[in-house]
């Protein structure tokens, strides 16, 4: 009885609110309690229900980050009505804003972030009928094809809020919704733990993105699996009133097809064909494990041979490796920091991962952005400028780039084979000051791409310009013929490079390297980027950018001061395995010879020469003005003898015929005796002349400046007493500073700069260099840096001063390398150099 009269009470609510809403009433109660027609059975066990939340336009949408992951997610479809599958093919264009507070409420991270939708349908095998992969189940509106945008959280503080707006969109939309998910970050030592306690529903589903149910798993695969968990987040407030959830459908699979899936430093570096993959180290190295993964959705065929190159700052320290990968982590144990290059022959991607003290961390780098615009002949791309009224020119940097831009997601354009771009100075009046140009033949880079919502597109590698601009100057207008992207810095006239020396060379430094170029944005610059006028390019360090190498150079032209000389020969010592002296210095070149025992070797002398004098070095820790009798035999005879004194000391041998010689050392002296000959095969030392630099004494040498195709490297190092611990600053000038008139630049050569070197740390490195003719004077192996003098400079004679502001007194060698390493452009194919 009671459940008849609870019915009768509801028909006649029903009929009551019918009659109250009327016919518009009668429509809307129909949609509520309508039934939806059910899915292909195929497509229902293929799709799963996510909510997303309605995107204000006149308000933040505010989501907590709760969780400790680094990298963030957000995903975005338009609602589109149904009309819309029909009337635009090339798609809509969206714009979402975004900004990350702290917990006190203050921006951290702000952005405007571009998408361009369009609608795709697919089938189920020979159905007819055509499904997006993201629908509404009750409603007529249309989801447009799924948008990203990943923000990478590693440099910011933790206890973010993600903040989200919808900035402008096409008329046709009806609105946008969006999904937030933050990766959670688990331990290593508790993914395996984590795996056992999920539920076999959780675990099927997880091992969706993989190709094996997830009972096939090996432990490998089920940690890298809870390695890229990603969690839903939900918007703060309550429903329907600081928020609309609007609930839908998604086909994983066709998701995944159309998805812009643009590219997440922190997911890896995709390398493979023409790109290589460069991972820089820290200065103390470390083990080294790589997790390689198919690139995007691609698939590759195992085995695949891997080549890699590790090069540290110190010539000697450089090792190639290869691998057979079968689909392991690949392990190595490097002993300093440096870069590692790889390259494969298949599309890959690679992170990696570093264990220093006990602990292991992702050291996976984040290729540099740069936005880069584009020019063409239809409008010139124009820049303000604002130039120091009181100095004779302001120093602009030109970046230019040809591009190649994917197409369906594959790159159908190539390169240009030539490629030119003009520029016009104007002053305030809008009068003409000067016009030029500049040809070049693109290469593509092996090192840089830029990424658009298709993909990935070739880049070439970066053609250089330096244009010192007067202080008339009020705007630049830069032109091209064909498409071209660039990118244009500038920097105080004034301003001094400053260095840190090793710490610049390697990434993981407390203080990186201090900025030299400052970018600049065109004139327009919101509206170009709305119109796809700008793209990322992402910009991976390349050999070219280390300006130092250690080592020995197997050519070697010293400088000396012009004002007196206080300095000493050094014996240094030569790395194992450098490169051979050249001929004509052989008498620069030493070996250790034995005491007590006699000794065969080839005397070697310059090119057409009889007869050499060698030299002999000896290095005494014996009592302080000890004297002791040293006697030398050559061939069973006596060739010299004489005292020598404690400390160390150099002695002029008489004059020997080339060639094959017996050499007996003897000697009665107490202590510790070292003796190196110059002139002698497989030198392991090096004599060379080193100046005293003392604080606040400049010493200033005369350069040549060469008139030549590339920039002429000069090398200096310093020598501080063993175990000194102070760092020195040294500053360098160029004098006269001067440029060449009336051309193109393609260098510029710093005219003022300041080295901040610090002694080689207790244990880096063993080996030690010897002041000779002192008081056994013991130095470190020294600390080298380099002074590029570029294009840029005329041919003629310059004054280079080096002045010592901070720090002790210390040996310096100053000279010129030819064929020095790490000079040109670096490009390595199946382990084989170019």
């Amino acid at each position: 009885m009671i459940l008849l009269r609870l019915r009768f009470w509801l028909l006649l609510l029903l009929v009551g609110a019918v009659w109250w809403y009327g016919e518009s009433g009668w429509q809307e109660l129909k949609q509520v309690l309508k039934t939806a027609p059910p899915l292909d059975a195929r497509l229902q066990e293929q799709v799963r229900q996510v909510t997303g939340y309605q995107l204000p336009l006149d308000q933040w949408l505010t989501f907590p980050l709760i969780l400790n992951g680094d990298r963030l997610r957000i995903l975005s479809n338009g609602e589109l009505p149904p009309e819309a599958a029909t009337e635009d093919p090339r798609g809509w264009h969206y714009a979402l804003a975004y900004r990350l507070l702290d917990s006190g409420g203050r921006e951290m991270e702000q952005g405007i972030y571009h998408h361009y939708t369009r609608i795709t349908r697919f089938s189920l095998g020979d159905s007819t009928e055509k499904f997006t992969p993201a629908f509404f189940r009750e409603e007529a509106q249309l989801l447009a094809d799924t948008r990203i945008l990943p923000l990478n959280l590693k440099a910011l503080p933790r206890n973010l809020t993600l903040q989200l707006r919808l900035e402008a969109h096409d008329p046709i939309f009806r609105g946008v919704v969006v999904r937030v998910s933050q990766q959670e970050k688990i331990e290593e030592a508790k993914l395996q733990t984590l795996w056992q306690r999920l539920n076999l529903e959780s675990r099927e589903g997880i091992a969706t993105a993989t190709l094996y149910p997830a009972d096939l798993l090996h432990r490998r695969e089920q940690e890298n699996l809870l390695r890229e968990m990603w969690r839903p987040l939900g918007p703060r407030g309550v429903p329907e009133r600081d928020y609309t959830p609007r609930p839908f459908l998604v086909w994983e699979e066709a998701v995944e097809m159309v998805a812009d899936t643009p590219y997440v430093p922190s997911d890896g570096i995709e390398f493979g064909g023409l790109h290589q993959a460069v991972i820089s180290l820290p200065e103390e190295g470390g083990d080294l494990r790589l997790e390689l993964s198919a690139a995007r959705e691609e698939m590759f065929t195992l085995p695949i041979t891997l080549y890699g190159l590790w090069m540290g700052r110190q010539a000697e320290e450089r090792r190639d490796l290869n691998w057979q990968w079968q689909g392991e982590a690949v392990h190595l144990s490097l002993e300093r920091g440096g870069k590692l290059w790889l390259k494969s022959s298949q599309p890959l991607v690679v992170r990696a991962f570093l264990t220093r003290d006990g602990r292991e961390e992702e050291i996976t780098p984040d290729p540099a952005p740069t936005a880069v615009w584009r020019v063409d002949g239809e409008e010139p791309l124009r820049f303000a400028l604002h130039p120091h009224p009181e100095a004779e020119a302001t120093p602009h940097r030109l970046q230019l780039r040809a591009v190649a831009l994917p197409q369906q997601r594959e790159v159908t354009a190539l390169l240009p084979a030539t490629a030119e771009v003009q520029w016009r100075l104007l002053d305030r009046t809008e009068a003409v000051i000067s016009t030029a140009s500049v040809q070049w033949q693109p290469v593509a880079s092996p090192y840089d791409w830029v990424e658009t919502p298709l993909g990935r597109g070739l880049a070439s590698l970066p053609e250089m310009v330096y244009l010192p601009l007067p202080p008339e100057g009020a705007a630049l207008e830069i032109s091209a013929p064909a498409p071209l992207w660039i990118a244009l810095a500038n920097r105080p006239p004034g301003l001094v490079k400053e260095s840190k020396v090793p710490e610049d060379a390697y990434p993981f430094a407390d203080e990186g390297p201090l900025p030299t170029w400052f970018t600049l944005r065109p004139q327009g610059w919101r509206q170009r980027r709305q119109q796809g006028d700008m793209v990322l390019l992402r910009q991976q360090p390349d050999l070219n950018e280390t300006e130092e190498w250690g080592g020995e150079p197997w050519r070697w032209r010293s400088y000396f001061p012009q004002d007196g000389h206080s300095g000493r020969y050094l014996l240094l010592p030569r790395a194992e395995g450098g490169e051979p002296l050249a001929p004509e210095l052989r008498s620069s070149g030493y070996r250790q010879l034995p005491l007590h025992r006699p000794l065969t070797l080839r005397l070697l002398a310059e090119p057409h020469r009889e007869t050499l004098t060698p030299r002999l070095i000896y290095l005494w820790h014996g009592a302080q003005q000890q004297r002791c009798q040293l006697r030398l035999y050559r061939d069973g005879e006596l060739w010299w003898q004489g005292p020598v004194v404690a400390g160390s000391g150099e002695i002029l041998l008489p004059s020997v015929a080339v060639g094959r010689h017996q050499l007996h050392l003897k000697s009665k002296c107490d202590g510790e005796m070292k003796l190196f000959l110059s002139n002698a095969p497989a030198p392991t030392e090096i004599r060379r002349y080193a100046e005293r630099l003392q604080p606040g004494v400049p010493l200033t040498y005369a350069v040549e400046k060469e008139d030549r195709p590339e920039p002429q490297i000069l090398s200096a190092r310093i020598y501080h007493r063993r175990g000194e611990a102070q760092r020195s600053r040294i500053r360098m000038t160029l004098q006269p500073q001067q440029r060449r008139k009336g051309e193109t630049l393609r260098d510029w050569s710093w005219l003022s700069r300041r080295y901040d070197l610090r002694p080689p740390q207790k244990g880096e490195r063993d080996q030690e260099a010897i002041a000779i003719a002192t008081q056994a004077w013991s130095l470190d192996q020294g600390e080298f840096f380099s002074i590029p003098l570029g294009r840029d400079l005329p041919p003629g004679s310059y004054r280079l001063t080096l002045t010592l502001e901070e720090g002790p007194g210390l040996y310096l060698t100053l000279g010129e390398a030819e064929g020095e390493i790490g000079q040109g452009r670096f490009h390595f194919v199946e382990g084989v150099e170019e």
